[in-house]
């Protein structure tokens, strides 16, 4: 079992803010605007959630949103939506109670917004946890110390990293997913006091339907969205992510320093190709190999458009070759006259190898393009666990941007950056860091001299 860090058990004191702009708009009573008046959040730090109690909106909850609370009730000052720091619809003594047991740490209970902008009161401590994803939050929960939470998953099966470093995840019956449809006697069974579900954007009604459905079982649900397949790419939306799960599991130091550290690689990438002119990108195909039914269909390469949140494109400043929306078989003739200067390899199954596309007969059609004559063909093998963006991403675009301006990166050892990445992260050995490189399919980096 990987060694990690122990986080410990943090103080209660929030520095809480806006967790995005969400669809339901501004949390307040008022139409627009920034003010306590309205309920609209001012603070600094993006990445915590929006929580019931932060009466006068400025991010924080302490002793000025007990006054604001007692000014409300007083008529003193402006009702606003946080102020109903219960959740009970009324404003009154108890609000007041509730904001003081945040502050010193004894609340039994806590209100705050989803990342679909839904009001959801979980309990705390949060003991039981069913997590259904394809494995971000277990990640994510595992650097927080608190997988031993974890009663159930589902989804977690395929992802190579979050079986690595919680093997226990083996032993739970999988609950399903939303694409593929939830065991609902699984979650009923597994008796979580909270449900926290990863939406993919591609799968909105379902994943509406699946948070309804768990509802009516008296659980409450909260809701993820991650920076997906078919969603504009949007590296903070993953950050937000980090910090609703480190209020919930009252681990918020934990989950700074996490976004810290993985906000540090991304801009150690990207401020490698931040000046590089549209003129002076390469075109790169990202895309994966063809299936039998891919075949079936007469198609040799499985492509994601540019807005594919797996690619980054705009964030490393590379020029998509496919213009193309969503997620398409392209035939060989296809892939000729797109002729890409750069191919990106992902797989969401498994066996992928770049040498495939050179010795496998299917795709003897295609040699002619300028990313295999020039061997500029690299791979993201599974990181994306089925298009899900977890808490590997800067390892996705260290792979993407070497393999695009290898110029910019001649002085960067992909395989050590990895595997510094890995122990840093997840605060584990160097071999257990070689291990999850390997099993993701990156074995190539080292042969490659990448």
């Amino acid at each position: 079992m990987p060694v990690r860090r122990d986080s410990g058990r943090v103080a209660v004191t929030l520095v809480l803010a806006v967790l995005l702009v969400l669809s339901a708009g501004c949390v307040g009573t008022g139409q627009g605007g920034t003010g306590p008046e309205d309920g609209c959040r001012t603070a600094v730090d993006s990445y915590a959630p929006v929580v019931y109690g932060d009466a006068n909106g400025d991010g924080r909850i302490d002793q000025q949103d007990v006054d604001y609370v007692e000014g409300v009730i007083k008529g003193i000052n402006a009702r606003t939506t946080l102020s109903d720091a219960n959740y009970d619809g009324e404003i009154d003594e108890v609000d007041i109670l509730q904001i003081k047991r945040i502050i010193n740490g004894t609340q039994t209970e806590l209100t705050l917004l989803d990342m679909d902008g839904r009001p959801v009161t979980v309990p705390q401590p949060v003991d039981r946890v069913l997590a259904i994803g394809f494995g971000f939050i277990e990640e994510t929960m595992f650097v927080l110390g608190v997988e031993d939470k974890l009663v159930g998953t589902g989804g977690s099966n395929r992802s190579p990293t979050a079986r690595y470093l919680i093997p226990e995840l083996t032993k739970f019956p999988d609950a399903g997913s939303i694409a593929m449809g939830i065991n609902y006697e699984t979650v009923a069974a597994a008796d979580p006091d909270l449900v926290i579900i990863r939406k993919n954007p591609y799968f909105q009604e379902r994943g509406d339907k699946v948070v309804e459905i768990i509802e009516t079982l008296d659980i409450p649900v909260v809701v993820l969205r991650d920076p997906n397949h078919f969603h504009t790419s949007d590296v903070t939306t993953l950050y937000q992510e980090i910090g609703l799960l480190g209020r919930i599991f009252d681990k918020t130091e934990s989950a700074q320093q996490l976004i810290d550290e993985m906000d540090e690689s991304v801009a150690s990438i990207t401020d490698r190709t931040r000046d590089i002119k549209e003129e002076d990108r390469p075109r790169v195909l990202f895309c994966g190999l063809g299936s039998s039914g891919t075949r079936d269909k007469g198609g040799v390469l499985v492509v994601w458009a540019k807005e594919c949140a797996s690619t980054f494109s705009d964030l490393l400043n590379i020029k998509s070759a496919y213009e193309g929306t969503g997620r398409n078989c392209l035939s060989a003739e296809h892939v000729l006259n797109l002729n890409p200067d750069v191919i990106i390899l992902e797989t969401s199954s498994g066996g992928i190898h770049i040498r495939q596309l050179y010795e496998e007969e299917h795709y003897k059609n295609i040699q002619e393009v300028t990313a295999l004559q020039e061997h500029r063909v690299y791979s993201i093998g599974e990181l994306t666990s089925y298009g899900d963006i977890q808490l590997e991403l800067p390892i996705i675009l260290m792979i993407e941007a070497k393999g695009t301006y290898p110029e910019r990166f001649n002085d960067i050892n992909a395989s050590e950056w990895i595997e510094k990445y890995y122990m840093t992260i997840y605060d584990i050995r160097e071999d257990d860091a070689k291990n999850l490189k390997e099993l993701h399919g990156l074995a190539w980096i080292d042969s490659y001299g990448f």
